[in-house]
């Protein structure tokens, strides 16, 4: 707030999980592994998953009239 946060601060990650999965459950689930390995040195990481930033792979099947032309 009000502040500039220096961009080498900052790491972005990508996550494939299962759909049912909600960003509170990606976000936890890295919170808990990332705590593992910063929890002895200090290092503050905070971890935020926006929903707007989630997509959902879903595949699309083809019409009826393509499998019947073929």
């Amino acid at each position: 707030p009000g502040h500039r946060v220096p961009r080498f601060s900052t790491i972005n990650w990508a996550v494939c999980t299962p759909s049912a999965c909600s960003p509170q459950d990606v976000e936890t689930s890295v919170r808990a592994s990332v705590s593992k390995y910063t929890r002895q040195t200090g290092i503050n990481v905070t971890v935020k998953v926006d929903r707007e930033m989630c997509q959902v792979r879903r595949t699309q099947g083809l019409p009826t009239q393509t499998l019947l032309v073929g």
